[in-house]
Formats: C-alpha cells, structure tokens, sequence
C-alpha cells in the first residue's frame, strides 16, 4: 500500500545535505515498515502549495516550521489551512523552534490535522537523534489516514485465524472449559507455527440465556485463555464476533410487552400483554451482547447498521483480508425465540461497503463473512430462514471466499459450488456443550484457518479441525484450498 507524503521545506534545494537526509530518512522508513511503502516529493516554494495538492494526491505532509525564505511571503497558518482543505495530516518538523512564531504554532496545534511534532535530528539521524522515534510516528500516521490496523508481519508471512463458536456460558460447568484452557493454547500455537493467532473469530452464542453474568464469565474465559496464547507478546489477535440465537435476551425482548395494572385490591401489578405496548424496547435484547462486544473488541466501531448489528471490518485489507459480520438471529421476538432471517438491506450495505473500499485502493482482498446460522440450505433449523438472500449476496460482484458460521454443533469444512458462486465454509463445533447438546458422534472443538500470502495478498488457505476426546486434542484432516482470481477457492 503506496503512501505519499509532501515534504515543505525551503532549505531543501539550497542544502542539498538536508534532502539527502531526508532520502536517507525514507530509506530507513520503507525498510522498517512493512505495511506500507513510503514516497516522498518536496517543495521548497511555498506559493507552488496550492497548485502541487492540485495536482498531486498526498496521504501526508512533513512541514518544516521555521521558513525562512518564504515567511514574508507566506506563514504556518496559511500552510496549515490550505493542507486542512485536503484533509492532509501533518507532521510538523524542526531543528530548533523559534519563539517569533510561537502563536502560529500554538493555533497549528490546536487544529486536529496536526497530529505529531518531530525534531530534525531524529529525521536526519544526528546528535543522538531518534530516529525510530520519527519512523514510529509517520507508520502512525499512515495508519490512521488509511484507517489499517498497526499490525506488521513479513509481506509474505502466513494470516492464522482461531474460529471458534457456541461457547454457551451458564450451560456447562465452565471449571472444565477453563481447566482446557491451557492445552487448548499450546495446540493453537502449534498449529499456527508458533505464531499467536492474528484472528479469533466468534460465530455466536456465547452465552446461554443472554445475561449479565454469563457474559461476564465469558469475559473473564476469554481473557485468561489469551493471556496463555499471548505470554510475552505485545500485540494480542483482533476479536471478531457475531451474535447467535442464545445472544438474544428473551426477557428483554418481551419487556415490550409489559403492562402495568392494577388488581381488585387497587394494587399495581405488571402482566406481558398479548399485544406489544411498547415496540421500541424490543432492540434492548441484544444490549448485554453489545456489551459484551464493547468489553473485548471494536468491531462495532466501523459498524455499518448499528441496529442490525452489521459491521466491515477493512483495517486489515493492506494484509490482504476483510471481514465482516451479519446478524442472522433477528428479528429480536418478544413472543418466544428470535428469528433466522438475514436482512437483504444489510447484506447490501456489506457490498456497497466493501466495493467502495475497492474503489479507494484501487485493489481488492479476499473477503471473509461470518455469522451464526449456516447461509446455505441445511436441515432443520441449521440455517437461515431465507438462504435466497444469501445466494444473491454470494453471487454479487463482491465474491465471498471464506464464511464462518457455528449452530450446529458440529464440525466441518465444506466446499459449496452453485451458479454464481464458489465458497468455502468453515463450521465450528461447540467449545463446552456436552454429547446431549451434540448430533451424534460429534465432538467439541475448534478450526485453524492459515491464509498463505505472497506480498500481502493471499493465494492460498489451509483449514484444520481439532477435537476434543476425553482430556485430549486431536488434530483432524487438513484441507486445502486456492484462491482464483474471482476472488473464490477451487480445492487443492
């Protein structure tokens, strides 16, 4: 992923030292940063500003403060202002700050494309200058003007995902889960090469009957088994979740119904009505599970359709992935459970979405959907109410490559090939439901998904199933699967 960034400075031409530095400057920033790749262009004119952001398009600016030439003819203000109308970070640079611009500099500060002050000698390297201090702040920089998550591994360095699902906690007696915790860790890890898995993804029912409690028990799970998967590294994998049938509060959702009356004593009694008093609150049932979401990722920061529960996850795209996730446990029913149906709106604001992200790169990654109920045909209550949705969905110019589901209780990675589309799918079994909640001769478990990549775009996946037998992980039959240009799989 290109990031260009304008360089204002008028001493550059005269020292010409000074634009050797910051071409070794920008040596050093590609080499360290592989995320993205850096170019600079200069300018030393500054009553040329106006026609270069014409011109050019600039994902930054590095503007040296003190200008000497030109501060008769143009100042900070003026600078700041016309990179503002581009919406055009910056960074402000200096060797020494001088007091006869102080009140610009104050007013710079205070505008919010102002992002990071660095000082020349941690440009140039000199007189014990931090240099990994200013490539640091540029990489930040770059990150959230492209709004890519900070994550660097090698461009052609595997992508591991953990998909796990129905972890129904306040179903099960959860000092086994927690007590499987430690095991389960040391197989993620071998399985992701002893790599800690850049993904955990979570396809619904968390909990059993969607209470404060049982999520709050999830919560702290979750946290004690990544800080087994994660002991002694920094950065901990990106949480991506959706709700499932048991995600839905019922006494929520029938709160709608609540009327308040009054008995033959002349006291206040509440009865659920057969008729909805208030429709409004029926949203409140997925609260505790939003909750819940806010407590251990930010998904629902980019969420396109805060009611529908929908969101795009694109901040890992310059990896080559982009995710997102759709509620199909809606509608919320105050009368009993909730429905399977996807909405054809949200799954239509997922493509609009995603295609105006293609548009902005000018490049495409391989999507990867999620959600709880199976989106093709199945038996029973396996799957969505309404599949056709989801067959428009796949077969629209977006492709889906990857989906993520759980519900069933069962393993499997399947291969789906219909008109219009080509799909793999990757089912996890429950992590905790014992054999009674389990098709027969099932068992619980979880998949590993390896995404083989090749300068940041992947053209290969892998999946593999572990289950649990007795107190031990097995590992199950690996699959394979390349990536076509349509952005779908054929089997290896």
């Amino acid at each position: 992923m290109l990031i260009k960034y304008l360089i204002i400075d008028d001493q550059i031409i005269k020292g010409e030292a000074r634009k050797t530095n910051y071409q070794s400057f920008l040596t050093a920033l590609n080499k360290k940063s592989k995320m993205f790749e850096f170019a600079f262009d200069y300018l030393e004119d500054i009553s040329n500003l106006h026609e270069t952001l014409f011109q050019n398009r600039y994902d930054g600016a590095i503007v040296d403060v003190v200008l000497y030439e030109y501060w008769k003819t143009a100042n900070l203000d003026d600078v700041i202002e016309k990179l503002r109308k581009q919406q055009i970070p910056v960074a402000l640079v200096s060797k020494h700050w001088n007091d006869l611009n102080t009140d610009e500099l104050n007013r710079a500060f205070n505008t919010k494309y102002v992002k990071t002050v660095l000082n020349w000698r941690d440009v140039a390297g000199k007189d014990h200058g931090e240099v990994m201090y200013a490539i640091s702040q540029l990489i930040q920089l770059a990150c959230e003007q492209k709004d890519v998550a900070p994550i660097t591994i090698q461009p052609s360095e595997s992508l591991f995902l953990l998909h796990i699902s129905d972890l129904q906690f306040g179903g099960f007696q959860e000092q086994q889960l927690r007590q499987e915790a430690s095991l389960m860790a040391q197989k993620v890890l071998a399985a992701c090469k002893g790599v800690v898995p850049h993904f955990i993804a979570v396809t619904g029912d968390v909990a059993e009957r969607a209470s404060l409690s049982e999520y709050d028990a999830a919560i702290t799970w979750l946290e004690l088994f990544l800080a087994m998967l994660t002991e002694g590294v920094n950065t901990p994998p990106q949480v991506l979740v959706v709700p499932g049938n048991h995600d839905v509060s019922i006494p929520l959702a029938a709160a709608s119904r609540a009327e308040l009356k009054k008995n033959v004593q002349d006291e206040f009694f509440v009865e659920l009505s057969d008729k909805l008093q208030q429709p409004d609150l029926i949203p409140y049932a997925y609260i505790p599970y939003v909750e819940f979401v806010d407590e251990i990722s930010d998904i629902y920061s980019n969420n396109i359709q805060s009611d529908g529960l929908t969101w795009v996850e694109s901040r890992f795209r310059h990896l080559g992935v982009i995710f997102y996730g759709v509620n199909t446990s809606s509608p919320a029913n105050p009368f009993g459970l909730p429905d399977r149906t996807v909405s054809s709106g949200e799954l239509t604001s997922v493509i609009q979405t995603i295609q105006s992200v293609f548009r902005q790169d000018g490049d495409k990654s391989l999507v990867v959907g999620l959600c709880h109920h199976s989106p093709v045909t199945a038996k029973d209550d396996e799957s969505v109410t309404n599949v056709e949705a989801f067959q428009a969905h796949f077969s629209n110019d977006v492709k889906t490559g990857l989906f993520l589901h759980g519900h069933v209780h069962k393993r499997s990675i399947a291969y789906t090939s219909e008109d219009g589309y080509r799909l793999v799918r990757s089912c996890a079994s429950t992590l905790n439901k014992d054999a009674t909640a389990r098709p027969k001769d099932t068992l619980r478990g979880f998949n590993i998904i390896e995404f083989l990549r090749k300068n940041n775009k992947v053209y290969e996946l892998k999946a593999l199933d572990y289950n649990w037998h007795g107190n031990q992980l097995f590992e199950g039959t690996e699959r394979q699967f390349v990536l076509q240009e349509d952005g779908m799989f054929k089997e290896k």
